[in-house]
């Protein structure tokens, strides 16, 4: 299935992965295999991922409460 949709990464989100990595170099796969997921299917339309919809709590309408 050819990607549909285009992920971008933020400045803050590119600095926090390099950050994790440091740690722990084996999560880069697993982020560029959350990335590849998310642009091919970002609402787990053919539900292949165990992946719930839950409100968070103490978040302001409009902040990306779910």
């Amino acid at each position: 299935m050819a990607s549909s949709f285009h992920t971008v990464a933020t400045c803050r989100f590119e600095r926090d992965v390099e950050k994790l990595t440091k740690k722990d170099p084996r999560l880069l796969l697993v982020i560029q295999g959350l990335l590849v997921t998310l642009a091919s299917d970002p609402y787990n339309l053919a539900r292949r991922r165990d992946i719930k919809n839950k409100k968070l709590s103490g978040v302001k309408l409009g902040q990306g409460q779910w």
